[in-house]
This record gives C-alpha cells, sequence and structure tokens, in this order.
C-alpha cells in the first residue's frame, strides 16, 4: 500500500511481467502497484530517502 500511496507512477503502461499471477503487490494493489514496479529493486546500495521510508514496515 505504501509504494502505491508513495511512489510515483514510472511506467505509461502495465509494463510486461511473468510473475504478475503470483505477484502479492498485484493481488493486493492491482494495476497502480504495477505502475511503479519498474523502480523497486531488490539491492540498492544508494536508495533514496523516498524508497527507505516506503520499503520500512511499519507497526500498524
Amino acid at each position: 500500500m505504501r509504494i502505491v500511496e508513495k511512489l510515483p507512477v514510472v511506467a505509461e503502461e502495465l509494463p510486461p511481467c511473468s510473475i504478475r499471477r503470483d505477484c502479492r503487490w498485484w493481488q493486493q494493489e492491482g494495476r497502480a502497484a504495477c505502475m511503479r514496479c519498474p523502480q523497486v529493486i531488490t539491492d540498492n546500495y544508494n536508495a533514496s530517502d523516498l524508497a527507505v521510508k516506503v520499503a520500512t514496515p511499519t507497526s500498524d
């Protein structure tokens, strides 16, 4: 949910994806998550403050 709320859209159309049918983000947030997915990477050694904030779990 934080990804959709805080990260900007970076894709103009639904990007190709080999894991979409099993993707947790797709199941939770649908197209909105996919439009942000290309900017989400596994290893980012120079992450922006926003990327760190979005990736940090909350205790809600």
